[in-house]
């Protein structure tokens, strides 16, 4: 099985840090080694951390100050865990737990029945069978969301929000060594630069969206209302920057494609 890092960007969690969950999941996941990030807390989430790692040699805490917001929290845990660790797949789940732990061996299995996949990423369908439990305003704003994303990264993606992604080790510093422009919707950037590290139509290929099985929003969103007032700006800036060159290469690829 291939050797898996698992970044927790935390901020203010020690009122609902999931400890007893994260230690089953330690336990459940020998091989997997978690990095925790603790992005210039206020509160003791620090302490708990620290005591989350002792006995666990598969846990490490890195503490990032001061507070710079979730997008460069997991960017410097990505280039940290690059410098110190050996490993072939590198994620990130959300502190609360919304995605299981149990999933990571869900997205380690896609990653070896695909030797063509450079990200896998949880997807939040509402369907029977499964357990996706989200508000349904939530729900509504992130279609409308998704729907904004898609355009700007011509390809149907269905969900750039869920907080569990998986990645290959050759791409991180490809997608992590410049700082992004938005703080929350860092994750659309990702898939923006995986697109033009991998092209078209390769990125087609390049990325599995993951259906989860099990999904629970979880209260006390890190994400203030002056957060989702700046989401269409911060939009708006991604798409500036990477909508026209992604076109380009498109074209490019299509009159490729019809010169074969």
């Amino acid at each position: 099985m291939s050797k898996t890092v698992i970044i927790i960007p935390c901020y203010n969690e020690a009122s609902r840090l999931p400890v007893e969950e994260f230690q089953q999941g330690f336990k459940a996941n020998p091989e997997v080694h978690f990095l925790f990030v603790n992005d210039g807390s206020t509160d003791n989430t620090l302490s708990i951390l620290n005591s989350l790692k002792e006995g666990n040699i598969n846990v490490d805490v890195f503490d990032s100050q001061p507070n710079s917001g979730k997008a460069n929290a997991v960017r410097i845990a990505m280039i940290h865990a690059l410098e110190h660790f050996e490993f072939d797949l590198i994620g990130y789940f959300d502190a609360d737990l919304a995605t299981p732990l149990n999933q990571i061996s869900e997205f380690e299995t896609c990653f070896s029945a695909n030797k063509d996949l450079k990200m896998v990423v949880g997807c939040r369908v509402r369907r029977l069978g499964a357990d996706i439990n989200r508000t349904w305003k939530r729900h509504i704003i992130g279609r409308v969301f998704a729907t904004f994303a898609s355009a700007t990264l011509m390809l149907p993606v269905y969900d750039t929000q869920c907080g569990a992604k998986m990645i290959c080790k050759e791409t991180i510093e490809n997608l992590f060594s410049e700082k992004f422009i938005s703080k929350w919707l860092f994750d659309v950037e990702v898939f923006a630069r995986l697109s033009l590290l991998v092209g078209f139509p390769n990125i087609k290929k390049a990325v599995y969206e993951h259906p989860l099985q099990v999904w629970i929003e979880k209260g006390d969103s890190r994400i203030k209302l002056k957060d989702f007032i700046k989401f269409p700006i911060d939009l708006l800036k991604i798409h500036r920057k990477y909508h026209s060159v992604l076109k380009k290469q498109i074209k490019n690829s299509d009159k490729t494609s019809y010169e074969k």
